[in-house]
């Protein structure tokens, strides 16, 4: 279904600008846009009324209030991110999507935090910074999902622990150094 889109005139409507917004929302709807529509942001004077009455056409619609709301802008579905679900799966999602943020939601679907790449990007730093020893919150089961592996035995997937994780690219005497 077509939005409406609202043809104005001035906000405080004089005949001229009233009388032009309504034949131009009509020109359109004979070229078939018929989601076009005459509207008025404040009331008749008694002359604007006076014409559209002897006239005998329909007044505008009276819309009091111009201030854009976010409902505008709203897609119908929004996607979202389950708050257990991998960040890096997360971030994966926003990548396919273009997205430059995602709500991340509970299981009852419940708004819980903002996921969005520069607050992501400064929290990686921060935990990738080689001269931090960070730990972080994870699971067996986030690692197993995130790498794609195939574990031979897991005990407690999806039991939450603090760890500081490492990956072993670097060079024997490197990592070995690492470990330290």
């Amino acid at each position: 279904m077509e939005k409406t889109v609202y043809i104005f005139g001035h906000k405080n409507p004089d005949t001229d600008s009233v009388v032009s917004a309504t034949a131009y929302a009509r020109l359109k709807q004979l070229q078939g846009f018929e989601n076009y529509k005459a509207a008025r942001a404040g009331h008749f004077n008694p002359q604007t009324d006076y014409i559209f009455k002897k006239f005998n056409v329909q007044s505008p619609k009276y819309i009091s209030n111009l201030t854009p709301k976010v409902e505008y802008y709203m897609e119908d579905e929004c996607q979202v991110v389950d708050e257990n679900k991998s960040v890096w799966a997360a971030i994966g999602e926003m990548d396919s999507s273009h997205l430059r943020a995602l709500p991340v939601v509970d299981k009852d679907g419940k708004y819980k935090a903002l996921l969005h790449y520069s607050a992501f990007a400064q929290k990686l730093l921060d935990i990738l910074n080689p001269e931090n020893k960070v730990s972080i919150s994870t699971s067996i089961g986030l690692i197993i999902r995130t790498m794609n592996a195939q574990p031979l035995i897991v005990h407690n997937q999806e039991e939450i622990f603090k760890s500081t994780i490492l990956v072993g690219a670097a060079s024997d005497d490197t990592f070995t150094r690492m470990l330290d």
